[in-house]
């Protein structure tokens, strides 16, 4: 269909002290009309039906541009890019969820309880395992209880050297 070539040139850049070069590549691409054409047809195709289904459903105009972005970039994902971002969904929200369970209400824990098991159950929605749901929880844990021991024992170092320069 077409032909790309990666071209590396040196350009002049001056700033405010002195005149310099700096590498900078670009992308030369020679490809066939006919080819150009079908692809510009079908990617425009595409937007004006995401854009009219998101307007039937409901979506504003002040946000369709972000929903179109997000409802393209869904449909060109792999299952395999699913899987990867959604186990560092989950990932994140158990790491959030351990660092604040300690000092929150009852309440909360159980809300955040009920999220964490909503990503989970995307992420394996999305092809991830149990026992990968299950290890990114197990090293959430792990992570969370190695970053309060660093601060305690950060927080006692800062003690002693206190304690040592006042005596």
């Amino acid at each position: 269909r077409d032909l790309s070539f990666g071209i590396r040139q040196f350009v002049e850049v001056s700033d405010a002290f002195e005149a310099h070069q700096r590498a900078h590549i670009s992308e030369l691409t020679f490809g066939l009309k006919d080819m150009h054409d079908l692809e510009d047809r079908g990617e425009r195709h595409l937007r004006e039906a995401v854009r009219t289904m998101l307007a039937h459903g409901g979506i504003g105009a002040e946000h369709a541009g972000t929903a179109e972005r997000i409802a393209l970039r869904a449909l060109g994902c792999t299952d395999g890019q699913a899987t990867r971002e959604a186990l560092h969904h989950l990932r994140h929200v158990m790491s959030k969820l351990e660092e604040i369970t300690s000092s929150v209400t009852k309440a909360a824990k159980r809300t955040a309880a009920s999220l964490m098991d909503e990503a989970k159950e995307n992420a394996m929605a999305c092809g991830a395992s149990e026992d990968e749901a299950t290890w990114l929880q197990e090293a959430s844990q792990q992570q969370v209880a190695d970053e309060a021991l660093q601060k305690s024992s950060e927080e006692e170092m800062v003690k002693h050297t206190v304690a040592e320069s006042t005596s």
